[in-house]
C-alpha cells in the first residue's frame, strides 16, 4: 500500500504528465503539434537549468531565402531545428519534401556521422535554433538526461521521415 501512495504522490505527477503528453503526441498527425506536445512532455523530465543549457548549446539564427542548410553527400557540421519558415528537400536533384517549423534538418548526418542524405534549401526566410555538431556532442557527454530526450525526438523525426519516404516510394512504383 505504501508503494501505491508513493506512485501517486505529488512528487511523481510531473513524470506522469510527461508520459501522458508523449503518448498523446503519437496520435497527432500535424507535425508541428506532434513536436510541440512531445517537447512539452519531454520538458517535464528536464529542469529549467537543463533546458536553459540546451538552448545555450545552440544559437537562434535568421537564415536568408535560398541559403543551403545541407548539401547531399557533403559533411554537415550543424543540426537545425526549424522555428519558422520553410525549406525544400531534394535528393538527386528531385524534389522530395518540404519541411516547416518543428522539423529538424541534419539529424541523419548528426546521428550517423555520415554525409548529408539530401540537399536542403531555405524557401523564404527561416528562423532556426542551430547547433554546432561538435559542441552539441560535447554538451551531450555532460548532460546525459538531456541527450536521451533529444535522441528520442530525433528518433521520432526519423521515423516520421521514413514513413513519408515509404509513401513516396510506393507512389512512384504505381
Amino acid at each position: 500500500m505504501e508503494s501505491l501512495a508513493t506512485l501517486f504522490s505529488l512528487n511523481n505527477w510531473p513524470g506522469h504528465l510527461s508520459y501522458v503528453l508523449i503518448a498523446i503526441s503519437y496520435w497527432l498527425t500535424d507535425i508541428f503539434w506532434l513536436r510541440l506536445v512531445a517537447i512539452v512532455g519531454l520538458s517535464f523530465d528536464l529542469d529549467d537549468a537543463q533546458i536553459a543549457r540546451l538552448l545555450l548549446a545552440g544559437e537562434f539564427c535568421e537564415i536568408a531565402d535560398g541559403t543551403t542548410l545541407a548539401k547531399e553527400g557533403e559533411t554537415l557540421e550543424r543540426l537545425y531545428f526549424l522555428c519558422t519558415g520553410r525549406v525544400d528537400v531534394t535528393i538527386g536533384s528531385r524534389a522530395v519534401s518540404n519541411l516547416e517549423r518543428g522539423n529538424f534538418v541534419g539529424e541523419v548526418a548528426f546521428l550517423t556521422e555520415k554525409p548529408a542524405t539530401a540537399t536542403v534549401i531555405a524557401d523564404g526566410a527561416v528562423r532556426a535554433l542551430v547547433f554546432d555538431k561538435d559542441r552539441l556532442t560535447r554538451f551531450f557527454r555532460n548532460e546525459s538526461d538531456v541527450a536521451g530526450l533529444i535522441y528520442q525526438l530525433l528518433g521520432r523525426e526519423l521515423a516520421h521521415k521514413m514513413k513519408i519516404s515509404n509513401t513516396l516510394i510506393a507512389t512512384v512504383r504505381t
